[in-house]
């Protein structure tokens, strides 16, 4: 059985439990539930529609099938297979930095220029790679024509997603060759690693925007979300740009949202949502982006009891 949903009741809502700050939280709801249903989170496809709504929204009832909502159209009592079934949610994930791209190394060495690739990374037409010359120097180069001699030999490149931000690594320009190292006895290899434990403890990153940086060398460096701006996260405090934020967003999997500005930010980390004003959410899904108006809004789903009602929520907050 097929019925039309009206896709409930636009309301500008604080939550009581919200800061001041957070007035600019937006929220409209989606879908008002009955108490014998319930969300089913993992069957949901999150990935949000023309509507910024969940482009298929499961609920398990409590006698066990499911409905489905999906472009304003229900269908009630199904089962988990028919569920499965009727819609194929997108697996790629916008989020996903391009992993290194060895079938491109051939592309870069073709012409003679550069005697090896060190790394390449690729995402359309776009790519990045840092190569070598026969001099042994190591340059920076991408497909907009830009090519930089680095100061160091490098020890890893980071991109964000469409590769129109690269950040490389730096080894130590005096740090002994293994070749060397190899050569030790095997006392002396044991004192030369302490050595490199407890005083090799910071690298140089040089950014394709010609900035750089000196990070922890076993901090985890990203870009954040929007690709923007280049993070150092380690536990307890974060940096953008290398502007220092105290705080632990050191999980794994934890997103990390921030403003053009770069002053302000937000993280999600599993279920949760948190902003800087110390604003906290819980039981939210998908956090993403979108440009309105020329405004940049951080968007996100999420499902709240209300009046012994549990709501399926759009939220969303101009930076």
């Amino acid at each position: 059985m097929e019925k039309m949903l009206l896709l409930a009741l636009y309301t500008s809502c604080i939550l009581p439990h919200l800061s001041a700050q957070s007035s600019r939280i937006e929220y409209r709801t989606i879908v008002k539930l009955t108490p014998a249903e319930q969300i089913n989170n993992l069957l949901t496809c999150w990935k949000p529609n023309e509507k910024a709504a969940p482009s298929l929204i499961v609920i398990q009832q409590s006698n066990g099938t499911f409905s489905i909502i999906s472009d304003n159209t229900r269908k009630d009592n199904l089962t988990r297979e028919q569920v499965s079934a009727s819609f194929i949610c997108p697996n790629t994930d916008p989020n996903k930095v391009p992993k290194e791209s060895y079938t491109g190394y051939s592309k870069l060495l073709a012409n003679g220029a550069y005697s090896k690739v060190l790394f390449m990374r690729e995402s359309g037409n776009r790519f990045v790679a840092v190569v070598a010359d026969d001099k042994k120097q190591f340059f920076f180069i991408n497909s907009e024509g830009q090519k930089t001699l680095l100061d160091g030999k490098p020890d890893n490149l980071i991109t964000n997603q469409d590769v129109s931000r690269a950040a490389v690594v730096l080894a130590d320009k005096q740090a002994t060759p293994m070749e060397e190292v190899n050569k030790m006895s095997h006392d002396q290899q044991i004192a030369f690693f302490e050595k490199m434990r407890t005083t090799d403890l910071t690298r140089k990153v040089w950014l394709s925007d010609n900035k750089t940086f000196t990070v922890l060398k076993k901090s985890r460096l990203s870009f954040d979300v929007s690709g923007r701006h280049f993070i150092e996260i380690q536990p307890k405090t974060f940096y953008i740009d290398g502007v220092p934020c105290q705080k632990d967003i050191s999980g794994g999997g934890t997103q990390l949202f921030v403003s053009p500005d770069g002053k302000d930010w937000a993280y999600c980390y599993m279920i949760y949502l948190s902003f800087k004003n110390n604003t906290n959410l819980q039981n939210v899904f998908n956090p993403f982006i979108t440009i309105e108006d020329g405004k940049e809004y951080l968007n996100w789903f999420i499902v709240q009891k209300e009046n012994n009602s549990t709501l399926l929520k759009h939220g969303k907050r101009q930076w």
